[in-house]
């Protein structure tokens, strides 16, 4: 279970259905706050790594169990804490295309719902909560 597992304009994604949550992070260009990478470890799993280039959705597993953060032209956010969401149950991680470009649907059992989305006026990537802008 290594590589990776999506590159399109569609996809679902349901290994991780049911599972909790441990932790995810974001990589974020401090340059101008895109959001590079959403990465995702639930219970019994290795980190999922999810992101958006050229309008289409990836999803990759290189069996990793730490998020490496070495390089330091990239900030690595913490969201689990911020936005509470260890122990929360996954019920759907999806992608859909959306006015040209695909986004990254993360739905939780308990109602809440994570985005990954592009804004093409901006030229970069946004992470989102119940459509509330990440913020450290």
């Amino acid at each position: 279970m290594t590589g990776r597992f999506y590159q399109d304009t569609h996809f679902n994604l349901s290994i991780l259905n049911g599972l909790t949550i441990e932790q995810l992070k974001v990589c974020v260009n401090p340059d101008d706050e895109n959001i590079c990478l959403v990465y995702l470890k639930a219970e019994g799993q290795p980190i999922f790594h999810f992101f958006l280039d050229v309008g289409i959705a990836f999803c990759e597993c290189w069996n990793e169990y730490e998020v490496d953060e070495d390089d330091d032209a990239y900030r690595f956010d913490d969201l689990t804490e911020a936005w509470q969401l260890k122990g929360k149950h996954i019920s759907a991680i999806f992608a859909q295309e959306v006015a040209g470009n695909s986004e990254i649907t993360f739905l939780l059992e308990e109602g809440e719902k994570l985005l990954l989305y592009y804004c093409p006026t901006e030229d970069k990537s946004y992470f989102i909560k119940d459509n509330e802008t990440m913020s450290r």
